[in-house]
């Protein structure tokens, strides 16, 4: 399930996360760039999720995340902390 209801928005712990725990994502391949010439969305980064065209896929992106192992995985991190 992904993490649209707002619910459990921690995103610095979600990035460490998908670094030292990945299964607990799901990815997809896409196209991402940055913008780099519009004055008005200069170093906006654009994500074609939808594949809406035709440019070759370029990174691996995680889309949802399994929100009970990740707050099984916080917990656990903060538990431990000593």
């Amino acid at each position: 399930s992904s993490l649209q209801d707002g619910e459990w928005e921690m995103y610095d712990p979600t990035a460490v996360c998908y670094l030292l725990a990945p299964e607990l994502f799901e990815e997809k391949e896409c196209n991402v760039e940055v913008e780099l010439v519009s004055p008005l969305t200069y170093g906006q980064t654009v994500v074609d999720l939808k594949h809406k065209t035709d440019r070759p896929a370029n990174c691996v992106v995680p889309v949802t995340i399994d929100r009970q192992g990740f707050k099984q995985w916080i917990r656990e991190r903060i538990i431990n902390c000593k």
